[in-house]
């Protein structure tokens, strides 16, 4: 009898997790590695932190600032001593923090325009309260207004508290004018033409000892203002 050989096919090899693992979008994955967790960067972090707390803290100095600002009025031209202030000689101007600073608002202007400036304030300037207002004389001084023709006073500028001398002049025999007494003065408010453009005006501050004597010759037109030193 014949014997019939069978040759035994062995078992497959039983499959790995990695093959028979299901893909994540619901098929099976081929042995594709995961991916590795991304670390945080302190520093980065840090970084972060340190840019929020400038921002807030320049949203607050932003803050500050615009909450100490304040419109006051500033001088488009430079006003002298005695001069009065116009309306056209004034401008609103925002401005920080004044330390203290008694400045005129610009809502007051109403209350400075007609009044005389009591110091000299440059172009540009701000109008404090101290610098408006009728200016008070020293003790012993007077103010006297001088008319002066061409040729009795200096064509240089003389600005206030400008030293000057009031040179009595009186005609002699033949006319002409000769120098007797002088008296020290000092220019008070800024120099202006008269109207009809023949005369220049002056105020002096003069020792009130003299100043009935300097108004006599003023009125009879016998004074040549010399500047001084």
């Amino acid at each position: 009898m014949m014997l019939t050989s069978r040759t035994a096919t062995p078992p497959a090899p039983p499959a790995s997790p990695a093959q028979t693992a299901p893909d994540s979008r619901g098929g099976a994955t081929a042995g594709r590695p995961l991916a590795p967790m991304r670390r945080r960067q302190p520093r980065w972090i840090l970084a972060g932190v340190l840019a929020m707390v400038i921002g807030a803290l320049g949203s607050v100095a932003l803050w500050t600032q615009l909450a100490d600002t304040s419109s006051v009025l500033r001088l488009n031209r430079t006003v002298y001593r005695g001069d009065v202030i116009r309306a056209q000689d004034l401008s609103p101007v925002t401005v920080g923090r004044l330390n203290g600073l008694d400045v005129v608002p610009a809502d007051a202007m109403g209350t400075v325009v007609g009044k005389p400036a009591r110091t000299d304030i440059a172009e540009g300037g701000l109008l404090t309260r101290a610098s408006v207002g009728r200016e008070d004389l020293p003790a012993g001084r007077a103010i006297v207004g001088l008319r002066l023709p061409e040729g009795r006073v200096p064509r240089i500028p003389l600005e206030p508290g400008t030293p000057v001398l009031l040179v009595e002049a009186t005609p002699d025999q033949s006319g002409a004018a000769a120098a007797t007494r002088a008296f020290r003065a000092e220019i008070n408010r800024a120099v202006e033409s008269s109207y009809d453009q023949v005369a220049t005006l002056v105020d002096v501050s003069v020792a009130r000892r003299d100043a009935e004597d300097v108004a006599r010759l003023a009125a009879a037109g016998r004074i040549i203002l010399v500047r001084g030193s």
